[in-house]
């Protein structure tokens, strides 16, 4: 059977410029913006935000994709405030906008989503508000429910000087693995439970230069 990858790409300018799209193992591959995912990440509305051992020129990426009921679920900028950070939805034909993350309490706008999760017919999305370092970073964490757009915030706002970099949903919670942006911070694991759960609960915290956790995985019930 024939199987299409899209992957998003940046100009030279690091503009999202379009969507390489492949049916045979990018033996060859194509750009193309109609009749493909919208939207691909855009470098220039990234944050500038740096770990102390990256270079200046990487910033924070995160994992703002996933796929749902055969549809791919991205980030998405734009919306009706203009520099909105979404959730965009592709179903095989076109693109639209399904939903604006909503300004952090304090009436900022978020700068990007950091990670999209699927599990149990919802996506579970984190986003990195505001902040510079391990001292002032903000961020949160979102239930969204594509059937009916609802955005829900689970657990209220991320502890500051944490980010909620890599999600995983297991044993009917939600798992979040931090990224502390100063290789000589301590990150740490939390769980929510959502639908039950007001606040994160403290599952971890790492040891001496585990600042940054990148992914979540279950082994063995573990």
């Amino acid at each position: 059977a024939t199987r299409t990858v899209y992957l998003g790409i940046g100009g030279s300018t690091g503009t999202g410029s379009g969507w390489l799209v492949t049916t045979n193992q990018f033996t060859s591959t194509t750009s193309d913006t109609d009749g493909t995912p919208k939207f691909p990440r855009d470098f220039n509305n990234m944050p500038a935000i740096q770990d102390d051992f990256l270079p200046a020129s990487n910033p924070i990426r995160g994992l703002p994709g996933c796929m749902l009921d055969n549809r791919l679920y991205s980030e998405s900028v734009g919306g009706s405030g203009g520099n909105i950070q979404g959730i965009s939805v592709f179903d095989g034909t076109s693109s639209r906008r399904v939903c604006d993350i909503p300004s952090h309490t304090d009436g900022t706008p978020a700068l990007n989503i950091l990670s999209m999760v699927p599990a149990n017919g919802r996506i579970y999305v984190s986003t990195f508000d505001a902040g510079t370092d391990s001292t002032d970073v903000i961020g949160r964490v979102f239930e969204f429910y594509p059937p009916t757009g609802a955005l829900t915030l689970l657990g209220g706002v991320f502890p500051t000087g944490f980010l909620p970099y890599a999600l995983y949903y297991y044993l009917n919670r939600l798992w979040v693995a931090t990224f502390r942006v100063n290789s000589s911070a301590t990150g740490r694991v939390y769980y929510v439970r959502p639908g039950i759960d007001t606040a994160w609960t403290l599952e971890r915290t790492g040891n001496a230069n585990q600042s940054n956790y990148l992914c979540l995985q279950q082994f063995r019930g573990e």
